[in-house]
């Protein structure tokens, strides 16, 4: 029951709550985070791929136009027809738990990006998020840091989000995700750190270069924004 409940929640945060707001623009900052899973996960352009929580579909769509093989998958139906307005994607309407078992061992990757600490039940998601991967498939979720105090600060200050909505980021640590993955069947279990700057600063002529200095000073590697969770099916 209060899995059903969370679910509800996250629908209508989504679909009612941020329809308007999520817009699939380009931008360096969504392009940089596109890169940096590209690179974790050697993804090509002949890998069949599914974006896990893909929502609107700002992430998958820049995948689109850079020519690869990318499916969507989400429980919110209203994002994914409006998805479907900006780009010919194949989309999937279900709870990463329960996934369609036509989809069972069909991707080389499943990815995707500030979806996974949305999710109820993380063990049961990172189960069903396995049961879509080939044997050798790699697994990769973009997720905020909770060690980053910016983090808190935006859902304070930033209008619509909401801690209910955004608490899951506080599960976002090996710890927790490590053992899960292990019990999913996954193996290689790896972390990546990295980002420094929000959006509006991202986005700036220079910035990018500047940024990619900062994530190499050891002194706050622990506190960069972003976490890339990798695995592999075994």
């Amino acid at each position: 029951m209060q899995s059903e409940q969370h679910v509800v929640h996250q629908k209508e945060y989504f679909e009612k709550n941020h329809k308007k707001t999520m817009q699939p623009r380009a931008s360096v900052y969504i392009s940089r985070q596109v890169d940096r899973v590209i690179a974790a996960g050697h993804l090509t352009k002949t890998d069949r791929i599914i974006d896990i929580g893909c929502g609107i579909g700002k992430y998958t769509i820049n995948l689109f136009q850079r020519g690869y093989r990318v499916e969507g998958l989400d429980i919110a139906s209203g994002l994914l027809d409006q998805l479907q307005t900006y780009a010919p994607i194949p989309v999937y309407c279900a709870d990463i738990s329960t996934p369609p078992t036509a989809l069972y061992g069909q991707f080389d990757a499943a990815i995707g990006f500030f979806a996974l600490h949305h999710m109820f039940d993380l063990e049961k998601s990172l189960q069903g998020a396995a049961r879509l991967l080939k044997k050798g498939g790699r697994l990769l979720f973009l997720e905020p840091n909770p060690y980053n105090i910016l983090y808190y600060l935006q859902i304070l200050f930033t209008p619509k989000m909401t801690w209910q909505g955004e608490k899951g980021m506080v599960n976002m640590r090996s710890t927790i995700l490590f053992p899960a993955m292990k019990k999913a069947g996954l193996i290689d279990c790896k972390l990546q750190r990295a980002g420094f700057f929000p959006p509006f600063i991202t986005d700036l002529k220079g910035a990018l270069a500047v940024e990619k200095y900062l994530e190499k000073i050891a002194l706050w590697c622990k506190c960069l924004p972003f976490q890339i969770f990798m695995a592999k099916k075994g």
